[in-house]
């Protein structure tokens, strides 16, 4: 999906070239720490298209179900027709409809995440919670970015995959040094997400800093997330 969330930001950028002030396709969403955020970051074009003629028209269509099971169902609704599309864009540039086994567990189990986290997100108890530092919160918020990461990531290889027992097979040939590589990722996901989007990194600058200083942090903000990732 980096391959092509880059030609998405090529052919963008291309238009930007003739005057089409367009917005971005994708917004970093490596540094999703949750699979609503992910959704959100994702193919921008193609979440906005879904949540405004289908998820947001579904929820109050089912609204009498109260609001979590709305929610739910318009979900379930969305991620269904996501699936359709996908497939229908192949039909549309080949010629063929093109679906297997992998296509569905793919967006099922996705599907099935965005389903959880909303739910949590929703039932959530409000209690005043603990003043937390900085480093704490930057913390929690890149452990949950890691595993959400990691879990997409995983979702991202079936879906690559040209069938699910050719990812099954794959995995005969996983060792330390695969642990290793995957866990070193992770580590690089977790500092740029402290780095990048975290009270403690320099990704909001303070607004009484001086011009010349600000200037410099809003120079290193693009240069520390291009090396680090």
């Amino acid at each position: 999906y980096l391959r092509v969330s880059g030609q998405f930001h090529f052919a963008i950028g291309l238009l930007h070239m003739f005057g089409f002030n367009l917005p971005e396709t994708n917004r970093k969403y490596f540094l999703a720490s949750s699979f609503v955020d992910y959704w959100r970051r994702a193919n921008i074009y193609m979440k906005d298209f879904l949540m405004k003629l289908c998820y947001y028209p579904l929820v109050v269509r089912f609204k009498k179900l109260g609001t979590m099971w709305s929610v739910v169902a318009a979900i379930s609704c969305t991620f269904v027709l996501t699936w359709f599309l996908h497939p229908y864009q192949w039909f549309w540039i080949r010629g063929s409809f093109q679906n297997d086994a992998k296509d569905v567990v793919f967006w099922t189990l996705l599907g099935l995440a965005v389903i959880l986290n909303s739910v949590r997100e929703l039932t959530v108890k409000t209690r005043n919670p603990k003043v937390q530092s900085n480093w704490h919160a930057a913390m929690r918020e890149a452990l949950s970015t890691a595993g959400t990461f990691t879990i997409v990531t995983l979702l991202w290889s079936i879906w690559t995959c040209d069938s699910l027992a050719q990812w099954l097979g794959i995995w005969q040939f996983a060792d330390v040094d695969t642990v290793l590589y995957g866990a070193a990722a992770v580590l690089v996901i977790m500092v740029a997400k402290i780095a990048l989007e975290s009270p403690v990194g320099f990704a909001k600058p303070k607004p009484k800093l001086a011009a010349k200083h600000l200037q410099s942090v809003l120079l290193w903000r693009p240069a520390a997330y291009f090396v680090v990732l």
